[in-house]
């Protein structure tokens, strides 16, 4: 598990990798198909979430079919 941890640890740290890079091409997949189709539904979704030290983290998802991806 220690292995793991550490190749983890390596890919985070990677400069070449960011959050935008990783989800950016899924999300305006899904974004145009959801806004081109006029009978599917965009909906959004927000999650609060208490972090460390009183601050509060808040993510925004796309929903469809009954999973979310992040947009921000």
């Amino acid at each position: 598990m220690e292995s793991r941890t550490k190749q983890l640890a390596r890919l985070m740290a990677n400069e070449a990798l960011s959050s935008e890079t990783y989800w950016r091409p899924y999300a305006e997949t899904l974004l145009k198909a959801l806004t081109t189709n006029p009978k599917r539904v965009l909906k959004i979704s927000l999650d609060g979430s208490t972090l460390g030290r009183g601050c509060m983290g808040l993510m925004a998802s796309a929903v469809y079919a009954g999973r979310s991806l992040p947009i921000g």
